[in-house]
């Protein structure tokens, strides 16, 4: 049985293949996280180290009575 090798391009395809899968997974990993924080019953939000609010998501803006995500970062 001759041993396979793989030519540049067919090692070149395989590496593009592998990268599209790669991404893929990432994009669902991000979009899955994002409607968890989003639809989250519970306030999540992240602040400076000065203790300033970066950001919040909807439930956050809520509980703390803010219109919009400016309101809460001002």
């Amino acid at each position: 049985m001759k041993s396979e090798t793989l030519t540049p391009a067919r090692a070149e395809k395989v590496l593009r293949d592998e990268n599209a899968r790669a991404q893929e997974a990432l994009r669902i990993s991000e979009a899955l996280n994002r409607d968890l924080v989003e639809n989250s019953a519970y306030g999540i939000f992240r602040v400076s180290a000065d203790g300033s609010f970066l950001d919040g998501n909807p439930t956050l803006l809520r509980i703390a009575g803010c219109a919009s995500a400016e309101d809460l970062l001002a």
